[in-house]
Order: structure tokens, then sequence, then C-alpha cells
């Protein structure tokens, strides 16, 4: 669900259509980092989710005098770096979600993949194992998992049927699963959270 507009946020934006400097760097330092750990889980280069971010606060201040937000401040800032991250990864390497997915076979031996994971550290075991994700695996995944995007939602913004979205998710749990299962550091209780947020 689509948080709504808070007061806070509506006072920031009367200031920064006022051209109010102070206003504007206040925006850039509550959610800088907030969008560049969105932006790098989908193009996966800090210097390429850097470069987006930065784009983003350009445009914000190039329009700052018409600039208008209808949900969250925090909602939309993180939208808008899912789509450029998106649109990036679309423009520059060439992705066309519509065709035919060719599956990457992926290794699940954690010494040919150089994974290297901590011990009951879930959340950096699981990130190493999106990353190992093919591109297009992985984005359909993040939208579902971390966006919290419907199979419908998925299909509208990459132009896919919701059976390419079914495929995509099914594949990226199968795989996550075989890597994480390889580590045998982990321990029960985090493979158990992991798999629970795979289905979720």
């Amino acid at each position: 669900m689509t948080e709504q507009i808070n007061i806070e946020d509506i006072a920031l934006i009367r200031q920064l259509n006022a051209g109010d400097d102070a206003a504007f760097r206040s925006l850039y330092y509550k959610y800088y980092a907030l969008l560049l750990n969105t932006a790098n889980r989908y193009v996966n280069d800090p210097y390429t989710a850097e470069d987006l971010v930065q784009g983003i606060f350009e445009k914000i201040w190039q329009d700052r005098d018409s600039f208008k937000v209808h949900t969250s401040l925090k909602s939309y800032l993180r939208m808008t770096a899912v789509n450029q991250s998106i649109n990036y990864i679309k423009r520059q390497k060439k992705i066309v979600f519509n065709e035919p997915d060719e599956w990457i076979a992926l290794t699940t031996d954690p010494a040919e993949a150089d994974i290297q994971i901590e011990k009951n550290d879930m959340d950096e075991a699981l990130r190493k194992a999106i990353d190992s994700l093919p591109e297009k695996c992985r984005i359909v995944f993040l939208l579902s998992r971390f966006e919290k995007f419907s199979h419908k939602e998925i299909a509208e913004q990459l132009n896919i049927s919701t059976k390419t979205i079914e495929n995509q998710i099914t594949k990226a749990i199968k795989v996550i699963r075989e890597i994480i299962i390889k580590y045998k550091e982990l321990s029960a209780f985090v493979i158990f959270c992991i798999n629970m947020f795979l289905v979720k």
C-alpha cells in the first residue's frame, strides 16, 4: 500500500517550491543513502547508482518550483530510484524483457562462485545469492520481494506477461535456495528465515 503524504513532507515541498536551499539540503541528506542503496540493488554498481541518484536530485532542484508529490516523499523517491535503475539497465545493457528468456546456468559451488557469507548473517547471504541471479530474473525478484510489487504491476512495468513473472520468481527462489543450502556454516534458523522470506 502506498504511503500517504504527511505534514512534514508537505511543508518541505512548499519550502522547496519557494527555492529554499536548506529544504533541498534536508531532502538530500535525509534520502540520499536510501536511494543509493535502492539503485545499487538493481544496477549492482555503486558508481552507476551514485550517478543515477545524483541525477534524481538534480532533476528535483531544476524543477523545484513545480515539484509535486502525492504520496510520501520516501515512497516517491524510492520508486523514482527503482524506475531510473530499470531504465538504465534497459538502455545500457540492452535487456529486452519481452523476449524469450535464456536461463543462465549457475554454479552452486561456493568456492567457484566466490561468495563469502558470514556466519548467521542472513542479509549478507541473501544479498549475495540474489546478486548471483541473471539480470532479468534478479530485477523481477527484487521488484516482487523488496518493492512489494504485484505480478500485475511488475508485468506492466517491464511489459511482459504475468506468466513470465511467475516463472522468473520460481527460478529465482530455486537458485537462491540451491546457493544458500551449500553454506554449511549458516545456522538452521538463518536458512529457515531466508526460506520464509522467499515464499512471502
